[in-house]
């Protein structure tokens, strides 16, 4: 982790290079700053006079400018005090307190999570479960793509709940964490502790990421049993995943059962509107101020995955910090000419299996399915091996999106696609063909 002093020079480093800050300017106003504590995404800067602090928050962009670049070294959204000396004390023993819940991020809330037609459902499903945990929609299964809130609902619930009741035993995971520490325990004989863990000491369990769920017979039994032990036992599960149960090819169909048993409510990607009420709302965090033809503007051009649309957002204010401009609707398409062209080029597995299988006249689901006709074992390879390429899934979750196959087989397949590539033109060019497809070329 980046103490206070290393992430100022960082940004010190950006604020030199903001043509709206003289060298004068700088000098005056920000040299005299010394970083404080960084903690809880919040920078502490000490000022060396009061004088100084209203200058600098009320009588320039000043703040606006250091929060934009603590933004952009960070990488995450922060926020910037400006203390004085005599004020330190008591920041440091008071002011600044560790997260309460740290498996929790206490930025993620209902009052935050931005409602739209593509999530109203699933909102209103997680904060019914807030309410009133365990009494109803358990488990509560949310699923969609990366990126659209399913993680921020999932921590909405556990922060409700805690803030009503400390004494509340929430546990959040992931369900590779959760796979790992149960294969550690194991050689070490602590399955026992294991169970006692996320059996008989939590009132609410959260596992993130549930396809990720290894197809070994003993992890997935354990992971039923904890269910039931749970549920039986009026406590709440909440489980989140990038597609539904009756998609999830790793899945036993008790477990898939014991899902579909609950609630399961989908997010969708968001509309235009939506996309602009996000962007709106991350601006103003930001204490940046843009109407809202520029907020449409920029939710036009951008993902409408949430997290590469706050990216788009921050990408577009420090180019305006830097640059000294003013945001207008030439900077904004200037700011995401190259950001815009690199997330156009991201690839899912979805999208290589559905460009495979058009390719080559088959549908996706004979891709994952059992068939071994040569006429399906080569685009099968090809998808594989195209996955690998463009993606940054192991082999063993490629072979979780081909219908739960075995990750030697992943290998195997991919190999000979390799070996192909280099003593086989015809596949080569095939291979390149589809690639092509893939970036729109």
């Amino acid at each position: 982790m980046q103490d206070a002093s290393e992430i100022w020079t960082k940004v010190s480093a950006v604020l030199k290079e903001t043509k709206e800050i003289s060298s004068l300017a700088y000098t005056t106003w920000l040299a005299s700053i010394k970083p404080a504590l960084f903690r809880s995404d919040c920078l502490y800067l000490v000022v060396p006079s009061a004088l100084h602090r209203n200058h600098i928050v009320g009588n320039s962009n000043y703040k606006i400018y250091i929060n934009t670049a603590l933004n952009m070294v960070t990488g995450k959204e922060c926020s910037v005090e400006l203390i004085l000396e005599g004020e330190l004390k008591d920041v440091m023993q008071s002011a600044v307190q560790p997260n309460k819940w740290p498996m929790l991020n206490d930025k993620y809330t209902f009052e935050t999570f931005v409602i739209g037609p593509s999530n109203q459902f699933a909102q209103a499903a997680a904060l019914s479960v807030a309410e009133a945990p365990a009494t109803q929609n358990n488990p509560l299964f949310i699923y969609g793509g990366v990126g659209l809130g399913k993680t921020h609902l999932m921590h909405a619930i556990g922060n409700y709940v805690l803030e009503q009741n400390p004494a509340v035993r929430v546990l959040y995971t992931t369900c590779e964490k959760y796979t790992n520490e149960y294969i550690d325990s194991i050689p070490k004989n602590r399955v026992a502790a294991f169970r006692e863990h996320y059996r008989n000491n939590v009132d609410i369990l959260m596992i993130d990421d549930i396809q990720f769920l290894t197809r070994k017979e003993r992890i997935q039994e354990e992971f039923f049993h904890n269910i039931n032990e749970l549920v039986s036992a009026n406590k709440q599960i909440i489980i989140t995943s990038d597609r539904p149960p009756r998609d999830i090819a790793t899945l036993e169909d008790r477990l898939r059962s014991r899902f579909e048993g609950g609630l399961i409510v989908d997010i969708t990607p968001p509309d235009l509107e939506t996309r602009v009420a996000i962007l709106r709302l991350k601006a103003e965090a930001f204490g940046a101020l843009m109407d809202n033809e520029l907020l449409f503007y920029i939710a036009e051009r951008a993902s409408d995955n949430v997290r590469e649309l706050e990216g788009s957002l921050k990408r577009v204010i420090a180019y305006s910090s830097i640059m000294g401009q003013e945001i207008t609707f030439e900077l904004v398409s200037e700011a995401l000419k190259d950001y815009n062209a690199v997330q156009q080029r991201t690839l899912t597995v979805d999208k290589i299996m559905e460009t495979v299988a058009e390719y080559y006249g088959v549908e996706v689901e004979e891709l994952t399915g059992k068939k071994r006709d040569a006429a399906i074992v080569m685009p099968r390879h090809i998808a594989m091996y195209l996955c690998r390429e463009h993606t940054d899934l192991s082999f063993p979750r490629i072979g979780d999106e081909f219908g739960g196959r075995d990750h030697s087989t992943v290998i195997n397949g991919i190999g000979k696609i390799h070996q192909a590539l280099k003593t086989d033109p015809k596949i080569k060019t095939y291979v390149e063909d589809i690639e092509r497809r893939l970036q729109g070329v």
